[in-house]
């Protein structure tokens, strides 16, 4: 398959391990984007029905207006404590009838690629203005 050339900006950490890895920035680049893609697609395989929609609902919910950075995404930590802190401070879950106790115990169970993809669908959830939480349910929950 025949690829196009792009430009891109990209943080001068990344660009450096990206020749460090690959010889160059642009072989680098290629072979990011194109595992991206794979690991994302087989990535929201996992994740598939892993979440009922009452626990998905509160993710939703608890990440409302909340910064996505990808660089911390992939925590699947620092994300367990971001909901705790929503059950605690908000009820982000219990109030939209899921167990948090049930719902933390998955979050700490997320790889990182799942912890990183669950909070990027969301974040395309909010950012999307024609934004349907049943489309985002058949993405992540309907097997």
């Amino acid at each position: 398959m025949s690829k196009i050339t792009k430009t891109f900006r990209v943080l001068p950490e990344t660009e450096a391990e990206l020749v460090k890895l690959h010889g160059n920035v642009s072989a680098g680049a290629t072979e990011a984007a194109d595992a991206y893609v794979a690991i994302r697609k087989y990535t929201l395989s996992e994740l598939k029905g892993m979440f009922t929609r009452d626990e998905l609902t509160g993710l939703v919910s608890s990440l409302n207006g909340s910064m996505f950075e990808p660089s911390y995404a992939a925590n699947t930590r620092m994300f367990a404590i971001h909901c705790q802190d929503a059950e605690l401070y908000e009820y982000s879950f219990s109030s939209n009838g899921a167990d948090a106790k049930a719902l933390l115990a998955k979050v700490n169970a997320l790889t990182a690629a799942q912890c990183y993809f669950l909070q990027l669908e969301i974040r395309l959830f909010w950012d999307d203005d024609k934004r349907s939480l049943d489309d985002l349910y058949n993405k992540l929950i309907v097997k």
